[in-house]
């Protein structure tokens, strides 16, 4: 075989092997799409039945969408009129009747029904948000703290002491256990009947997200570019570890039932596990909103909806995708 047919069979072969890579790559497409948003996200949130998205902007506006009249937003609230801080933390009630939004330093509560302010708190430095199952108490991630709050009464229920800034926290649906993770590499999960700690684990670096399954019985923590690990509540010991063991998590959650498991890699892929063997059923690349800057597939909230027959994913650029799970 001379040099140039061993050229060509070598460029033949690449070929087909990246032809093979490119199709192995490829994830089912989405079963709906909507664009919602031109302006940056910094935050995002899906109601548990896929009607209503909660958009936090960069420019200090948060947007509630109907999903089922898409020609212009259902209300556009912002904190205080004239300044344009951005929405750094948003959530709404599983039924959709509460929305929580955040700035830097003050946090609103929302009647989705009419629109109308319910409450209005100044509170220095928040860092993260969680709202319960029933939209009448808040998690909220401080420095050095969290509150376990009260919106009805305006009052602390629980303080929740933890070192650093809370990134991320996340409430069970069964209302027993909160979760906190701070930058101090720290991760705590608290009993919301006592406000006592139960257990607290230590992470290689900085942790990016966590999730409490809907039973309460799991807790799931990533570390920026660490492992992802699900932990029993009970025991506090680690139930599987999520390949691959280099990544960083932007989204968590679990499916109603806690047997599956969403996760998105940043700016690359949402991923579906089953929680019982740890293994990975099914991947999916959200829609960028430019294919030459990859940070805006960046996955900002994550939801299973129609009883866990769907997923639904917004990204930092505005986009809300509705994935096939059965």
């Amino acid at each position: 075989m001379t040099g140039n047919h061993l050229t060509l069979l070598i460029r033949a072969l690449l070929v087909s092997f990246l032809l093979l890579l490119s199709g192995c790559d490829q994830s089912p497409p989405a079963d709906k799409s909507w664009a919602l948003a031109d302006e940056g996200l910094f935050s995002a949130a899906v109601s548990e039945d896929g009607r209503y998205a909660l958009l936090g902007s960069t420019t200090g506006k948060a947007l509630l969408w109907d999903l089922k009249k898409r020609k212009k937003p259902l209300y556009v609230w912002q904190h205080q009129e004239g300044k344009a801080g951005g929405i750094i933390a948003v959530a709404l009630s599983p039924d959709h009747k509460y929305a929580l939004t955040a700035e830097r330093g003050s946090l609103a509560w929302w009647d989705t029904s009419s629109g109308k302010t319910l409450g209005f708190w100044t509170i220095p430095e928040i860092y993260s948000l969680s709202i319960s199952s029933d939209g009448q108490r808040a998690l909220i991630g401080l420095r050095d703290q969290s509150f376990y709050f009260s919106l009805q009464k305006g009052t602390y229920i629980h303080t929740l002491p933890h070192a650093g800034m809370v990134y991320a926290n996340d409430l069970s649906k069964d209302g027993r256990y909160a979760i906190t993770a701070s930058d101090r590499k720290e991760v705590k999960l608290w009993s919301l009947s006592s406000g006592k700690l139960k257990h607290s684990w230590s992470l290689p670096s900085k942790p990016y997200a966590v999730a409490l399954s809907p039973n309460g019985k799991l807790a799931i923590t990533n570390a920026a570019s660490g492992s992802t690990t699900i932990r029993k509540t009970k025991s506090g010991k680690t139930a599987h570890t999520l390949p691959p063991a280099r990544t960083t998590l932007s989204a968590l959650v679990f499916s109603p039932n806690s047997k599956l498991l969403a996760s998105a890699r940043i700016a690359q892929r949402i991923d579906l596990w089953d929680v019982k063997s740890g293994s990975n059923t099914k991947f999916w690349r959200p829609q960028k909103s430019n294919a030459h800057r990859p940070s805006a597939a960046t996955v900002l909230a994550l939801e299973f909806t129609h009883k866990g027959k769907r997923l639904m994913s917004i990204t930092s650029g505005g986009i809300v995708q509705r994935w096939k799970v059965k």
